[in-house]
């Protein structure tokens, strides 16, 4: 059955294709970006308008974080201290895999085989991957682990993966600004205004002002692609 064009681009993006190798095995390649299509089906499966051949199918997993902090585990003088004693910790997000016998059994495990190849060559060399969801692109990020996890839902063995994923704290740039930023309030001293720790009555909040990144915005800030940067997009498939 054929399906609409949007259809199509979702499939693509987020249910065949959300995985793509940067650097590592991928440097020498165009834009040193290799999407993970191209290992598992040799390219995008485009027929008939429908993208159900394809090797695997991927499904994000509950549990994937967009902020995820350390709190400070003592008392606080007050308010502003608080505020600024949180931790930042790595973001995780997790795929699962669906991939039943579609020719064979050799072909399946000559692809598998294959894969894992090429994925353990690539973090050797420190290739790192990019993870696209329906909200959110993770770029950076190390892959924890590839496990099977089928429950038995169907009499094939093996058929489902799970693919978890871990976004390094900090890059260097953003070392550098942290450490300036710290060591600028150390030498002028943290300014306070005496209040307690707790949101006191009447308290309100804007989320409007110059410190909230909007949606538009969010690419500049936060070094997330477009979807015009992603070779899948990209290519206009």
């Amino acid at each position: 059955m054929s399906v609409s064009v949007g259809q199509a681009d979702y499939q693509n993006a987020y249910g065949v294709n959300p995985i793509s190798l940067v650097g590592g095995i991928a440097g020498s390649m165009g834009g040193g970006v290799l999407p993970l299509s191209t290992l598992l089906n040799g390219g995008l499966i485009t027929g008939n308008g429908s993208l159900d051949g394809a090797f695997g199918q991927f499904y994000p997993l509950p549990g994937a974080s967009l902020i995820e902090n350390q709190l400070g585990e003592y008392p606080f003088a007050n308010l502003a201290i608080a505020a600024n004693s949180i931790i930042k910790q790595k973001l995780a997000v997790s795929l699962l895999m669906r991939c039943p016998v579609r020719d064979s059994y050799a072909a399946k495990l000559s692809i598998m085989t294959g894969l894992q190849n090429t994925l353990a060559a690539h973090c050797a060399q420190g290739g790192t991957f990019i993870v696209a969801t329906p909200s959110f692109y993770y770029t950076n990020c190390i892959l924890a682990g590839l496990h099977e996890v089928s429950a038995g839902e169907t009499l094939q063995a093996q058929m489902a993966w799970r693919w978890d994923f871990s976004q390094p704290l900090i890059s260097g740039q953003q070392v550098a600004g942290q450490m300036n930023a710290l060591m600028s309030q150390i030498t002028n001293g943290e300014q306070t205004s005496g209040e307690t720790s707790g949101i006191g009555l009447g308290t309100s909040f804007n989320i409007s002002g110059p410190n909230f990144s909007s949606a538009q915005n969010s690419a500049a800030s936060t070094g997330v692609p477009s979807t015009s940067a992603l070779p899948y997009f990209a290519s206009g498939q």
